[in-house]
């Protein structure tokens, strides 16, 4: 007797370019030597353009993909500007960090209802330059690095709750999934998870 083949939903890997990765096993928090009880979040990271980076802390995620702080008394957003490179090394600038023992620690180490994280830090490509001088949203993307602070053995360290890469008019977000390895040094090769579509999958280097 034949048995039919059962139905199996292929999904197609489509290729797409990150401007900007954040490494998120490098992203820690340093003591500031020059301010008693303050920290200083620093990481890595690759941009093949122009790029910004911003800090938010006690922040959620809004519409497109727009972070706001929750804390009216929260440290205001702080935004660093670089050009194109591989490996640069983000710091916040001494005197800016963030005193931990302000909050509680359930704030710092968990999620509440709200969705709002205690560090989200945003990387997000330069718009570039029409012929015309002004700027072409249409080619950006952003990666959203959303973070908690936990203590081990009596010190807080950091850990990556999950990292999202949108594509700005597109409607595209996607949740990293895993590593899967290099091509060649310089390009990474990641696996995301399509967030509207939680079945697809979309292969990203840059």
């Amino acid at each position: 007797m034949h048995v039919p083949t059962p139905y199996v939903d292929h999904q197609k890997a489509v290729t797409i370019k990150n401007d900007v990765n954040i490494k998120k096993e490098s992203l820690r928090i340093e003591a500031d030597e020059e301010n008693s009880g303050k920290f200083l979040v620093s990481f890595t990271f690759d941009s093949t353009v122009a790029c910004s980076i911003t800090l938010y802390f006690f922040a959620k995620e809004g519409d497109d993909c727009n972070l706001t702080t929750i804390y009216k008394d929260s440290m205001p957003p702080i935004t660093v500007n670089f050009q194109q490179g591989l490996g640069q090394k983000f710091k916040q600038t001494p005197g800016t960090g963030i005193d931990l023992s302000m909050y509680e620690e359930a704030e710092l180490s968990k999620l509440n209802e709200t969705g709002m994280y205690p560090l989200a830090v945003k990387a997000e490509a330069t718009p570039s330059v029409q012929e015309a001088g002004t700027q072409d949203p249409s080619v950006t993307n952003s990666q959203i690095t959303n973070v908690v602070f936990e203590k081990v053995k009596g010190e807080y360290k950091v850990r990556v709750v999950k990292q999202i890469l949108r594509f700005t008019g597109s409607g595209i977000r996607l949740m990293v999934e895993s590593l899967m390895g290099t091509i060649p040094v310089k390009n990474v090769l990641y696996v995301y998870r399509n967030l509207v579509t939680p079945q697809s999958f979309l292969v990203v280097t840059w």
